[in-house]
């Protein structure tokens, strides 16, 4: 991933930004890929949501509410993918990001066939 990859910086705590890097004090300590995949989906969470995981009450929200339920405007296998991303076990994340592209455009693909 070149310069884009999971390191642990001074101004962090622990390996990312809080309401983006991963629940897992362990995963904090020693992230990897999975661990940019969950801040990948948080992203996409926030983006499509309008909520703020840097606010207390609203990474509540994001950690109990499905993205659907603030806008429904979201494709249903996006919600899928968002929930995948950001899911607390590590193992049941897209394990790379070829596999999180996939997943990505794997219904355009097959209405375009």
């Amino acid at each position: 991933a070149g310069d884009f990859s999971t390191r642990a910086f001074r101004h962090t705590r622990g390996g990312g930004t809080p309401g983006y890097a991963p629940d897992s004090p362990g995963e904090r300590r020693h992230p990897d890929a999975r661990s940019d995949l969950h801040a990948l989906g948080m992203t996409l969470y926030s983006l499509l949501s309008g909520r703020d995981p840097l606010e207390d009450n609203e990474l509540y929200q994001m950690r109990t509410q499905n993205p659907r339920s603030f806008n429904t405007q979201i494709p249903l296998h996006l919600e899928t993918l968002i929930l995948r991303a950001i899911h607390p076990d590590a193992a049941q994340r897209p394990q790379t990001a070829d596999e999180f592209s996939r997943a990505l455009l794997l219904p355009q693909s097959a209405s375009t066939a």
